[in-house]
């Protein structure tokens, strides 16, 4: 009885100390910066600010002129088009709309001629995805 009783004691104390040393680490589920289109490669150059919807649905629309990067909140789902007003010619098979997430690698090169550019902020969304 004795030896099934350190056991059992050994095994609390072994958990407590997990629970001391193993305390989670504060994640952010969504940044507080404004989503940007930025003139140069990883968020360098003039950037200019991208209006964001909150939820799914459409989202809001910025003109921009070739921007070569986006810096993005996790929670950002953004189209790029290369069409003003974020217009899409189904008509053009050359004419294409790219989703950028935010730990996409092609937010820091973009294809070039892109001139705007749809977001929106999902709340519980990250990087394109709703984790479980």
């Amino acid at each position: 009885m004795f030896f099934s009783a350190s056991i059992a004691l050994t095994f609390v104390l072994s958990l407590s100390g997990i629970a001391v040393h193993s305390a989670p680490v504060k994640i952010a589920a969504r940044a507080d910066f404004v989503p940007k289109a930025c003139s140069g490669p990883n968020g360098t150059g003039t950037c200019v600010e991208l209006g964001v919807t909150i939820g799914d649905g459409r989202g809001t629309c910025t003109n921009v002129d070739s921007p070569v990067s986006l810096v993005l909140n996790v929670d950002n789902d953004c189209v790029s088009t290369q069409n003003p007003d974020c217009a899409l010619d189904f008509n053009n098979p050359n004419d294409v709309a790219v989703e950028h997430f935010s730990d996409d690698a092609d937010i820091n090169n973009l294809a070039p001629g892109i001139k705007s550019i749809s977001c929106q902020a999902i709340p519980g969304l990250v990087n394109g995805l709703f984790p479980q």
